[in-house]
Formats: structure tokens, C-alpha cells, sequence
């Protein structure tokens, strides 16, 4: 993840008020025993069945090799993501196209998890089309307000800041032939995530970088 300029004239208020949804400790939610509704969404891809390098545990001499001849004969898919910021809980949905109508169906199954009186605030980016019409029309009529990032600042998107952790989880020194396969890695990668957060005990937001240790690959885990 790098950082770019941002010529946005609205870049302060827009960090601040991210800032107060992701860092507030919500105690007086907790104490109504209600889940935060302040997800943050993000899309991984295009992906597509090709060799991926990476590091990985081998024999010692004989390491893998990426494949010089390959075919991509399935396309490309999408990976989407939400983090619920408070519980730290990461979701993924595969999703074949990218464009406001999977996005919709996309938040509108992640809305689902609140209660509909209950105001969500979803983070996102300023792609377009996670900003159609369609999209803050349904957010009006579903109790969201949509919470965009300022330009070319899509890290202060939270979920943004592991989006490439959990490709790498996945994706690192493979060569998926079906989507099955690469749908499974990507969900194996999201519960793993979920469940160290649980034993580091973790839930609020955690951005702080370079604390990542060398890891055995994921699918040599069992």
C-alpha cells in the first residue's frame, strides 16, 4: 500500500470524521448490547488463474517455480471485502463482474447483519460506481449513510489497509485451475485473519504497519 497526494480540498474533514467512526470506543453501544454499524468496503482484483510467486516452505534446493507457459482461459473475478471495524470482522464474497449493481448486492447483504433502525455508516471509496444513483438511493431508503474517502486516499478506508495481507494469504506461490479453489483460499485466508484477531484479542482498528511476522504459507496448514 502506498500513500498519494491528495488535491481533494475536503481531505481534513473527510480524515476526521473516518477518523471519529473508527476510533470512538462506542460504550454506549455496548452497553445496549448492539453491533457498531460501521463497516468499510473495498474490492480486490481483477484476480484470474495464473501462476502467483511468493515465499513458501520447500525442500531445501528444490524450490517452486513459476511456470514460464500458463493459459487464463476463465476470465477474471472480483473479491469484495467488508471489515466491521468494532468486532475487527473481515467478509469476503467472490463476485464475477465489478460495478454498482454487485456492489449493491454486495452492501445490501452486508447491511443485513444490523438492525434496520439502527444507522450504518459504510466506508468506501470514490469509485464510481459505488456512488451511483441506485446506490445512494437505496442508502436513503435503508438507514446508511455512505462515507467516502477523499481522492487518492483510499487508505484512510480501513479495510484497505489489509486487502493486500489477505491476497497475499491466498494467493502467494499458487496456481488456482478452478474458482472453487481460489474461493476457498480466500475464505480459509479470511478466518484465519478472524480468529488470530480473536486470540491477539483485537477489536477496535489496528492500521499499524510492519508488525507482520513470516508466517507458514496457508495452504500448507491444515
Amino acid at each position: 500500500m502506498t500513500r498519494k497526494e491528495s488535491g481533494n480540498l475536503e481531505f481534513d474533514s473527510k480524515k476526521r470524521r473516518i477518523d471519529r467512526l473508527t476510533n470512538k470506543k462506542h460504550t454506549y453501544i455496548r452497553l445496549l448490547e448492539e453491533v457498531p454499524g460501521k463497516p468499510c468496503g473495498d474490492v480486490i482484483g481483477p484476480v484470474s488463474h495464473r501462476p502467483h510467486g511468493g515465499a513458501g516452505i520447500f525442500p531445501r534446493g528444490h524450490p517452486a517455480r513459476v511456470p514460464a507457459q500458463h493459459v487464463r482461459s476463465q476470465g477474471i473475478q472480483y473479491e469484495y471485502m467488508c471489515l466491521n471495524i468494532y468486532h475487527q470482522r473481515l467478509s469476503v464474497s467472490q463476485q464475477k463482474h465489478k460495478g454498482w449493481r454487485p456492489w449493491l448486492k454486495f452492501i445490501s447483504h452486508e447491511r443485513s447483519r444490523y438492525p434496520s433502525d439502527q444507522r450504518v455508516y459504510f466506508i468506501q471509496d470514490n469509485f464510481a460506481a459505488h456512488w451511483t444513483p441506485e446506490v445512494q438511493g437505496w442508502a436513503r431508503e435503508n438507514n446508511v449513510s455512505l462515507v467516502p474517502t477523499a481522492t487518492n486516499a483510499s487508505w484512510m478506508n480501513p479495510v484497505e489497509c489489509i486487502a493486500g495481507y489477505i491476497e497475499d494469504l491466498a494467493m502467494s506461490d499458487t496456481y488456482y485451475t478452478d474458482w472453487r479453489q481460489m474461493r476457498w483460499a480466500f475464505e480459509k485466508a479470511d478466518n484465519y485473519r478472524n480468529s488470530e484477531r480473536v486470540k491477539r484479542g483485537k477489536k477496535f482498528r489496528d492500521t499499524q504497519e510492519g508488525r507482520r511476522k513470516h508466517r507458514k504459507p496457508l495452504w500448507k496448514r491444515h
